[in-house]
């Protein structure tokens, strides 16, 4: 059972990291494929535009096969008389003839349903294979119906290829229609409009460095050739700026999970240490088995059998050991893969899909582990006894039995080792998430409600206008007068868990751009979440559409930007577009991080929602209790927008830490089962010696030796074991947390309190697994021991 546990945990956790980070995407020649972005700044990426695209594609010799694709989360679709919210792809004409074969049902998007020139498509829809099961039970009649995307109607034409995930290894696009559709073609034909994202094949014999090298010069002619004549200096620069970077997409698209990858790592090394310390268990309990049937062995010799036989029974009892723990292993990570996947995913944005059933490859890995690790610890002791001869076995089973007895306590330090790195690492992430938990954000956020929004179906995203400016007005006071609540705000992320980054540079002496999170947020936020001003002012409902552009940034933004003097009355630029241009700062406010007091970037850039240039819709913010079906209700009644869901601030900040949640909750358990194990073995061993010592015990006592004396003998066997596994243990434990670093937040490495009470903790269960072998022995009565003896 100790063997099926650590064979899950280790199953499981290598099943999640592999479906996450390393298998090769369902899609035809998956090693070739590329994605390629637009990068702003230092680290900000874009899509292209749509001349960028059909440049790209009349004129390269190192990519084959391009496609474009954009994708939209939550939006609004009508099956039948029900408003769903779905994963929505858009898709250049042949990006299902590139990426697969043929269709469950039906037919895929071609380029006759989307043409890139004139930048105009057909109205049907390609529906993924899970939305097919879900919305129409599987139904085959679901080809030829109408579903309504975004108010509009489409032709549901085909299913997509079940476990089809797009360019995504974990998320599969509900509803898949061309690119062109719900656009206006004006304006998403814009050169300086950058929505639309590549990926292709690798020309053969060409590599991703040749590549790119290849493109370079490409590219910069490319943005001479469409840069707008009418683009003012900065804007023409800023245009000019932007680079283009290929990316290998062989494991998916490059979308946020590898914040995913290094917990997982964790949560691999500490299944294999548990693993390793079972094994080790195991070992040991083979090994007292061993010593207590070396007689059997001698007369087995003795009528005939060869070192070879015995040799063979050993592997034999192995490879059975392996294949029962193999397979209740398997069993159980069916179902730990699932749970961990969904408690790490929980706040993905999208439909996950995660292909968790075990492949060759990883089938291959644990079973040659499991194999080896199985066939060393179970095979050793009795591969070892053969070369005794029967008459040893008969005469001097207690010296054999002694012999192999002393690799035992090799085998439990080895457990208490691996038990102290597992406590102690285990003990720094929980450490971790109670400093993350009463750290202090720089702002108010109890009793914090945060309610999402959804344009209605055919009511496009905001823009900042008269009109939304308007609308927002009177939302905002339609929800103070419905709900009650005086306390009021709009925002867009990061507020409501998402950074959303810009690149942003100085007007008046353009530099290296600095990437920042950016948040349009609505007038008040200041006062509402008790931010200090330390200069300027906040936001007010008369910086509408029409005014000039302003915005609030963060101390450490406003140092970066203009060291040494103030930088309210400043400018500032960020993107090719007109409404990033010259936008003055009216405020700087003290660092705050709001969602993520770790990873939450300082460098934050305010807008007011007023003026927001991008199309989005603001989420709700309000203190104190709200009533939600009044709260609906108002939004619902301005016909724009309905209330998508409802959580709390304090809510959207845990789901900000569900890595590390996940890595202190498998690590406690992990930890907890590996001290349990070393404690198990301790104890096995120690019951073992007072059982082999029992004629020494009888004797002693006989001679007049107190039960002090047996309770020490024992105890310091049991001492020595202890001492000397941690002090290993702690040796790696000192090596193996400096790979934690980046998971900790508000402790170092050291942390004298995580050690200390990991080592306190494993040396207490150790003791008590020291101290009921050393009782029974203090409790020998002198002749029932000599007469069993």
């Amino acid at each position: 059972m100790t063997l099926a546990a650590g064979i899950g945990a280790t199953t499981a956790a290598f099943s999640v990291l592999n479906a996450i980070a390393f298998r090769d995407l369902p899609v035809k020649n998956p090693k070739a494929l590329v994605e390629l972005s637009v990068t702003m700044g230092s680290s900000n990426t874009v899509g292209f535009s749509v001349p960028m695209v059909r440049a790209l594609e009349r004129s390269h010799d190192a990519l084959l096969n391009l496609v474009g694709f954009a994708w939209q989360a939550r939006a609004n679709v009508e099956v039948g008389d029900e408003l769903k919210q779905a994963d929505l792809l858009r898709v250049t004409g042949d990006f299902y003839s590139v990426l697969v074969t043929k269709p469950a049902i039906g037919r895929l998007i071609g380029p006759q349903d989307m043409n890139l020139a004139s930048f105009s498509s057909e109205p049907v829809a390609v529906l993924g294979w899970g939305f097919w099961q879900r919305e129409y039970g599987g139904d085959v009649a679901a080809i030829g119906k109408m579903i309504r995307i975004e108010g509009k109607p489409f032709t549901i034409i085909g299913i997509a290829p079940r476990g089809f995930t797009a360019l995504s290894m974990i998320q599969e696009p509900n509803v898949t229609v061309p690119l062109a559709t719900n656009e206006d073609p004006q304006e998403a034909a814009a050169p300086g409009m950058l929505w639309v994202h590549l990926a292709g094949h690798l020309a053969p014999g060409i590599r991703l460095e040749q590549a790119r090298a290849r493109l370079a010069p490409l590219w910069r002619s490319i943005k001479t050739d469409l840069v707008p004549a009418n683009y003012a200096p900065q804007r023409r620069a800023n245009f000019l700026s932007l680079g283009l970077n290929v990316w290998p997409a062989q494991n998916g698209m490059r979308d946020g999970r590898s914040r995913f990858v290094q917990p997982l790592w964790f949560l691999l090394a500490l299944a294999v240490i548990v693993l390793t310390v079972a094994c080790m268990n195991a070992a040991g309990l083979m090994l007292a088995r061993t010593a207590q049937h070396t007689h059997d062995i001698g007369i087995r010799m003795a009528l005939g059998a060869s070192s070879l036989d015995i040799r063979r029974q050993a592997v034999a009892e192995a490879i059975v050991l392996a294949a029962l723990g193999s397979s209740l292993g398997l069993l159980i990570a069916q179902w730990a893969s699932p749970a961990i996947a969904g408690f790490m995913l929980q706040e993905w944005p999208g439909s996950v899909v995660l292909r968790l059933t075990p492949d060759l490859h990883e089938l291959v890995i644990v079973a040659t582990i499991v194999l080896c690790v199985c066939l060393l610890f179970g095979a050793l002791p009795v591969w070892r006894m053969p070369r005794r001869s029967s008459t040893d076995l008969f005469q001097g089973g207690a010296r054999v039995a002694a012999r192999i007895g002393r690799v035992g306590p090799i085998l439990v330090a080895g457990q208490v080792a691996l038990a102290i790195v597992a406590s102690i690492d285990a003990g720094l992430l929980v450490r971790t998430l109670q400093h993350r938990a009463t750290a202090d954000p720089g702002f108010n956020r109890a009793s914090v409600t945060v309610a999402e929004l959804q344009p209605r179906p055919g009511v496009p995203f905001a823009v900042a206008s008269p009109a939304a400016n308007v609308y927002d007005r009177q939302l905002f006071d339609s929800i103070r007068a419905a709900t009650g609540v005086r306390d009021v705000v709009f925002s867009q992320p990061p507020l409501t868990g998402v950074d959303w980054l810009r690149s942003i540079v100085a007007a008046d002496a353009p530099s290296v751009p600095i990437d920042v999170a950016y948040a349009p947020v609505s007038p008040g936020f200041v006062n509402f979440f008790g931010l200090t001003l330390q200069e300027g002012r906040d936001f007010t409902w008369s910086d509408g559409s029409g005014r000039p552009r302003i915005a609030i940034v963060s101390q450490t933004l406003a140092d970066r930007l203009y060291p040494g003097r103030s930088a309210v009355g400043e400018y500032i630029n960020f993107g090719p577009t007109p409404a990033g241009q010259h936008i003055e700062i009216v405020g700087v406010i003290k660092d705050i991080k709001f969602y993520d007091v770790k990873n939450g970037s300082p460098l934050m850039l305010f807008v007011p929602t007023l003026q927001n240039p991008e199309a989005s819709q603001p989420a709700i913010l309000l203190r104190g209790a709200v009533p939600a079906a009044a709260l609906r209700q108002a939004v619902f009644s301005l016909g724009r927008s309905y209330v998508l869901r409802i959580r709390s601030l304090d809510d959207i900040a845990k789901a900000a830490t569900r890595q590390e949640q996940l890595a202190a909750i498998a690590g406690s358990i992990f930890s907890a089962f590996a001290v349990g194990l070393a404690a198990l073995g301790l104890y096995g061993l120690l019951m073992y010696v007072v059982s082999r010592r029992t004629r020494e015990f009888a004797i002693r006592v006989a001679l007049g030796g107190r039960a002090w004396t047996l309770i020490n003998l024992v105890l310091r066997q049991g001492a020595g074991i202890v001492a000397t596994g941690t002090v290993f243990g702690s040796l790696v434990a000192i090596v193996s947390i400096r790979w934690l670093e980046s998971l900790l937040y508000g402790i170092k490495a050291s942390d004298a309190l995580a050690l200390g009470i990991a080592t306190l903790v494993l040396t207490a269960v150790l003791v008590i697994a020291c101290a009921i072998p050393a009782a029974r022995a203090a409790r020998a009565d002198p002749l029932t021991l000599m007469r069993a003896e």
